[in-house]
């Protein structure tokens, strides 16, 4: 299995950016794929 971990900024980019992870982690996880989200905290955290 396969396995990506997406960093993701809360704060960051349009509301349309939620939907694509979103969309983007159904498939993978389809695919076989195993996502893990991992959010920052700051800058620097990323």
């Amino acid at each position: 299995m396969r396995q990506f971990t997406a960093v993701v900024n809360p704060t960051a980019g349009a509301a349309g950016a939620a939907a694509a992870l979103l969309a983007l982690a159904r498939h993978l996880r389809v695919a076989g794929a195993d996502l893990r989200t991992e959010y920052s905290r700051s800058l620097d955290h990323a």
